[in-house]
């Protein structure tokens, strides 16, 4: 039963490969939860495979949201999730049930508890003319020159994240600052969610290694490469989508085009998923209002979940 409380709904964060997934349908079977993805590849139709996307039956059992709501060459960002979980959770709170927001990708949960910076609109012309520039001098060119306009934005952004990159240049040229000091200058409209915050991660840092190599090696098994040959099937190089870009698939990519053997593509995968992880948790360690529990032990990691949420006031267990 839904409780009268000022928390309103509940955030489940972490890196990838801490378990949430698991922790989320057992919660949502517990309590009156609904998910909302906070995965910047989930939200991405035929994504399914590499992004470890909740199975048909598991979206069944319980109600998921944002998920597979863009087409592969379409652009989806922070300002567009918080839009989108706005509206989502305002229909699930108004069915007397709880928004549970669960994903790895920090910036969204950022984004929409705190709100975002007021940004200049992206001008298409000149995204056409970085487009230009990118194809005929390369990405790290354009990396390179963002790091002359805005240099603390360059460290942030990785140097391989084509859209992340345009973006940071084309505000530097509208605006004529740089963006992270536009990101300084605060934010707007960050009272949407009132959220109960646990932080999953794994101390054993080998462990988490090894459980991402047999996780990449399972999804090769179930079809990864075949999912990433029918979604660049008569498309360049040049224009492949940027979502086909992130972990896992960029080295299925590399595969395919033959710049990697088989055995040297779960070696990058595997390294590529361990470096994710550990700048997801680097980023979700600045949250200082919620639990961070250590997710080896899924049983003993829901009960403590359970009671925390329990104690919160926000509801009571289902019978």
């Amino acid at each position: 039963m839904v409780k009268q409380n000022s928390l309103n709904a509940i955030f489940l964060m972490g890196a990838t490969g801490t378990g949430k997934s698991a922790v989320a349908l057992r919660l949502a079977k517990n309590f009156p939860l609904e998910i909302i993805n906070v995965d910047s590849v989930q939200v991405y139709k035929d994504l399914h495979i590499g992004s470890a996307k909740p199975t048909p039956f598991e979206q069944r059992k319980v109600p998921h949201h944002l998920i597979d709501i863009c087409e592969i060459n379409e652009i989806y960002s922070a300002a567009r999730f918080c839009e989108d979980a706005k509206k989502v959770s305002s229909d699930i709170l108004s069915r007397k049930k709880i928004p549970l927001f669960v994903g790895g990708t920090g910036l969204y949960f950022k984004s929409f508890a705190s709100g975002l910076s007021i940004l200049p609109k992206s001008d298409p012309d000149l995204r056409e003319q970085l487009l230009l520039k990118m194809r005929k001098s390369g990405l790290a060119k354009l990396h390179e020159w963002l790091i002359t306009l805005d240099a603390r934005s360059a460290k942030r952004i990785n140097p391989n994240d084509t859209q992340r990159v345009l973006r940071a240049l084309e505000v530097c040229l509208l605006a004529e600052k740089p963006m992270s000091a536009y990101l300084e200058e605060g934010c707007q409209g960050g009272d949407l969610v009132h959220p109960l915050k646990f932080v999953l991660f794994k101390a054993d840092r080998k462990l988490l290694r090894d459980h991402l190599r047999e996780r990449f090696t399972q999804m090769l098994n179930r079809g990864l490469i075949n999912e990433v040959i029918n979604l660049t099937y008569g498309r360049r190089p040049e224009d492949i989508p940027n979502c086909l870009k992130s972990v896992g698939y960029k080295e299925v990519l590399k595969y395919l085009l033959k710049e990697l053997s088989y055995d040297e593509m779960i070696f990058r995968a595997s390294i590529s998923t361990g470096q994710l992880a550990k700048r997801q948790d680097t980023w979700f360690k600045r949250e200082r209002d919620g639990f961070r529990l250590e997710s080896s032990n899924h049983k003993a990691l829901f009960e403590k979940i359970a009671q925390e949420i329990e104690k919160a006031g926000i509801f009571t267990r289902l019978p």
